[in-house]
């Protein structure tokens, strides 16, 4: 970081971000991370693993282990990271 701008020099110095902006950063720079059924049916989604463990008192790394492999969560949940398409067989 350039010295001129560290500390007081910094044009955020002191500022703080609302929870509105910090929610659409996240949405932007998350990895957004989907919650099923068993049966497949989207429940809900997340914009990070973050969010989605403090959903399900978890840490975000165990929520990505559960993304990554696919392995049923909470004998009740699959998460992705992709939302997954509706077939027709599902109507």
């Amino acid at each position: 970081m350039s010295e001129g701008r560290i500390g007081k020099k910094n044009h955020r110095y002191g500022k703080s971000i609302s929870d509105e902006t910090r929610n659409k950063i996240s949405e932007v720079k998350g990895l957004t991370i989907y919650l099923y059924t068993l049966d497949f049916k989207l429940i809900e989604s997340f914009f990070s693993s973050q969010k989605a463990g403090k959903y399900f008192g978890s840490s975000n790394s165990t929520i990505l282990k559960y993304a990554r492999s696919g392995a049923i969560f909470k004998n009740e949940y699959v998460l992705s990271f992709k939302e997954l398409p509706i077939t027709s067989s599902e109507f």
